[in-house]
């Protein structure tokens, strides 16, 4: 498949405009969708976590390789389910909740695909595993309280340049395959490699454009820390177990709830980035917005 050179000009403000507009009357629908895909990837996940904590250390290890390989085995037709579904809201299509289970229908290109950009990730992460291997040795052999003694401004800035160094390399990955399952659930008879090429040819002379486009999304880091930081003093420093209880339940009620709409904002904005960068977006009415023109 050939695409032609798509040189994407407009704003991140913009695009996020042209989302916020599709979305609307759908918020409610497209949370449900994405709150069903973290229930079960959470339930799975806490139960591997549990199940490990039940053995010594190699028992731990293949407790948590099968949850990961579960998880993948679950979540790739889910991620095509959505895919869907995002797409669809972009177009302003018609689309149902049970969509999300869609990918089943082709279970196994769903399931090379995932394992596909996962191995890709994993290979992308291995910096950030390494130091964190690294870092553990460290605490365990001298205690945490040489890190303790560093000036906090001093450690903010070191926290900032290691997690800059270490999302370098996934940052890339990303951007490169950011398309695939886009192309994979618009094209369904294509080869998993073929969506994977395909990717990497669209995304080629906007890479920037899309690095903005996640980076803008960056300030919603700072409400989910806090609500973590708050869940950290809950643990720490309240003494009444029914106070404790309640405040851990308030927070990660609110991390879900902010993480469910942000997944909703940030997965509708790349669909329609999707829709720009084959041409489709163009082919919609357009409204005025301040001195912008924003295709709906």
């Amino acid at each position: 498949m050939e695409f032609k050179k798509v040189f994407i000009t407009d704003s991140v403000f913009l695009t996020k405009k042209q989302t916020r507009i599709r979305l609307s009357g759908q918020w409610g629908k497209a949370f449900i969708s994405i709150f069903i895909n973290f229930l079960i990837i959470g339930l799975i996940s806490v139960g591997t976590v549990l199940t490990a904590q039940l053995g010594d250390l190699i028992y731990s290890l293949i407790v948590y390789s099968i949850g990961i390989l579960l998880i993948l085995m679950i979540f790739s037709p889910l991620m095509h389910g959505m895919t869907y579904i995002f797409i669809q809201v972009t177009r302003g299509g018609r689309w149902d909740i049970r969509d999300i289970f869609s990918g089943y229908a082709c279970y196994w290109k769903c399931l090379r695909l995932g394992m596909w950009i996962f191995a890709e990730f994993l290979t992308a992460n291995i910096p950030l595993l390494i130091s964190l291997i690294l870092i553990g040795k460290y605490i365990s052999d001298n205690g945490i309280a040489d890190i303790i003694s560093i000036p906090v401004p001093a450690l903010i800035l070191i926290v900032i340049i290691y997690i800059l160094l270490v999302s370098i390399m996934p940052m890339f990955v990303y951007v490169r395959y950011s398309q695939a399952l886009f192309l994979s659930v618009d094209n369904s008879y294509t080869k998993t490699r073929v969506s994977i090429t395909n990717s990497m040819n669209l995304i080629k002379w906007n890479e920037k454009r899309m690095i903005y486009l996640v980076l803008s999304f960056g300030y919603w880091i700072i409400p989910i820390l806090l609500l973590a930081a708050l869940m950290c003093c809950a643990v720490f420093f309240l003494e009444n177990a029914a106070l404790m209880a309640f405040c851990l339940a308030l927070c990660i009620i609110s991390e879900i709830v902010l993480m469910c709409f942000l997944c909703v904002y940030f997965c509708s904005a790349s669909a329609v980035f999707y829709e720009k960068l084959t041409n489709k977006l163009s082919q919609k009415k357009s409204v005025k917005i301040f001195d912008e023109t924003v295709i709906i």
